[in-house]
């Protein structure tokens, strides 16, 4: 699908997991699959998409694991929610990268550093003391 740039299959409930393949998809600029019952990781390949503005991973999906640090390679994303989809383990700091991000969302239990919302107008977290620096 070398031409696509916008897919939303959020809502849907599908089960599996997300394609390796989709790393492929350059032009894609929109990526919806929240609202599903996705499992497995978050594919590194992901971080392939530099043209990816907006990505929504997040609700009903059950990963394993954490983010990979490959996400931080989507320097175009804007906005980014992977809120309450299982993740665990601790935030990649190459998410650091996302210099334009203008809103995002993690917010799971089994995050080891933090819960975060990202807003350009507001910003909200909760974390251990000492953990976070801006």
């Amino acid at each position: 699908m070398p031409v696509l740039r916008h897919l939303h299959l959020g809502g849907n409930f599908f089960s599996g997991e997300i394609p390796r393949e989709c790393g492929g998809w350059t032009r894609l600029q929109y990526l919806a699959v929240s609202g599903n019952e996705l499992s497995s990781w978050i594919p590194p390949e992901l971080g392939n998409l530099a043209s990816l503005r907006e990505l929504y991973i997040g609700y009903y999906n059950s990963y394993t694991g954490g983010l990979p640090p490959e996400l931080g390679n989507l320097t175009e994303l804007v906005r980014f929610d992977a809120a309450n989809c299982g993740l665990s383990g601790k935030i990649p700091p190459e998410l650091g990268r996302l210099q334009n991000l203008d809103s995002g969302a993690l917010v799971t239990e089994k995050m080891k550093q933090m819960s975060l919302f990202i807003s350009r107008t507001t910003h909200r977290s909760s974390c251990p003391k000492g953990k976070i620096t801006m």
